[in-house]
C-alpha cells in the first residue's frame, strides 16, 4: 500500500466511473460491472492509504454504489426479457 500512487488510483477511479457510465448508456452492463470493481478496487487502495476523508469517504462510496445500482437495474431488465 505504501508504494501506491494516490494521484494515479485517484485518476484511474475517475476513469472508471466515466467509462462504466458509457458502458452503462449502451446498455453493456458486463464490462459496466467490471469497471465499477475496479472503482472499488481504487477506492479500498486510497482508503487503506488513509488517502481520503471522512466527508470524502463517503462520496466516493456513493459514487460506487450508484453505479452499481444502476448496472443491477439494468442486470435485472435483461434478464427479465429472457
Amino acid at each position: 500500500f505504501e508504494k501506491t500512487d494516490r494521484e494515479w488510483v485517484r485518476r484511474e477511479f475517475d476513469q472508471m466511473e466515466s467509462e462504466s457510465r458509457v458502458l452503462l448508456e449502451d446498455g453493456l452492463y458486463r464490462p459496466a460491472y467490471e469497471r465499477v470493481l475496479r472503482m472499488s478496487h481504487c477506492f479500498n487502495l486510497l482508503d487503506a492509504r488513509g488517502a481520503v476523508g471522512t466527508e470524502e469517504r463517503q462520496r466516493l462510496i456513493g459514487r460506487v454504489r450508484g453505479l452499481a445500482r444502476k448496472v443491477a437495474a439494468l442486470y435485472t431488465g435483461k434478464e427479465e426479457e429472457r
